[in-house]
């Protein structure tokens, strides 16, 4: 993933919020706590496990919210991420520092709630379990400053704004998907992301090559997708992993090169 798209800091889990659904059941449902929550922190990759106090299979989604304003940034079914019967894993990489809530909703009605903060990297991460203000008044006019010019108009809040435009970021790279399309011997595979497209072309293979997908070279990446050379080997990483998991079985393995990926079985 590229630098500036990759936030290396550490995470910090500060509370957890169990709410439970209003029924008539005689016996709660299961809470999570933080024995159920794991953070592995690598020199370039980290990951919060969940292991979800419950069987998946009563699960609905997880969201992902910004503290700050309560936006959304990601959302999913479970069973799109589910591990076995009750493990999830997150790849937290790809969120910028800030507060941030998790929810994972039940069928039931209920529901669990991870508040965390996401620091810059090489900031020590405070004491675990640190409480913040979940009841506070971020968004409230008298915590913000307000900058106007000479005249006494009001200025853009230039932090602000690079906040949006990290978040808008975040929550496309969150959302990003691939669309199939099957015709026969060939077929296409459109990767979305935000408000922008790539539709590549698949073919059949020759055994042992089950199938294969054509990809730009990167000395024409840029004028034929639009997307930058950085960006590149995020895509097709992201193209190659989510075709091997939708479209073939757990024996299978993929290459990728400068002109195509490919699909193999595994002997």
């Amino acid at each position: 993933m590229e630098a500036e798209e990759s936030y290396f800091g550490k995470i910090n889990i500060t509370s957890i919020a169990n709410h439970q659904a209003y029924n008539d059941k005689t016996t709660p449902d299961p809470e999570l706590t933080f024995k159920f929550l794991k953070y592995v922190h690598y020199s370039e990759s980290q990951q919060l496990i969940i292991w979800l106090p419950d069987n998946g299979d009563l699960y609905n989604e997880i969201s992902l919210f910004d503290f700050d304003n309560g936006a959304l940034l990601w959302q999913t079914n479970i069973s799109q991420i589910l591990n076995g019967s009750i493990q999830l894993i997150l790849y937290t990489l790809p969120i910028a520092p800030g507060k941030y809530k998790y929810r994972i909703t039940k069928s039931t009605g209920t529901s669990h709630e991870i508040f965390f903060e996401k620091f810059e990297r090489g900031i020590d991460v405070p004491e675990p379990g640190k409480p913040i203000n979940i009841a506070g008044d971020a968004d409230t006019p008298s915590n913000s400053i307000q900058y106007r010019d000479g005249f006494g108009n009001l200025m853009p809040d230039e932090d602000m704004i690079l906040r949006e435009k990290v978040l808008k970021k975040m929550a496309d790279k969150f959302n990003r998907k691939l669309v199939y399309r099957d015709s026969g011997r060939s077929s296409k595979i459109t990767y979305s992301e935000g408000d922008r497209q790539i539709t590549f072309h698949s073919e059949m293979g020759i055994l042992p090559c089950l199938f294969y997908i054509d990809i730009p070279p990167a000395s024409d990446w840029v004028i034929n997708t639009g997307f930058t050379l950085e960006e590149r080997a995020v895509v097709l990483e992201f193209l190659a992993t989510t075709t091997l998991r939708d479209q073939t079985t757990s024996d299978c393995r993929y290459e990728i090169t400068d002109n195509y990926i490919a699909f193999y079985k595994i002997k």
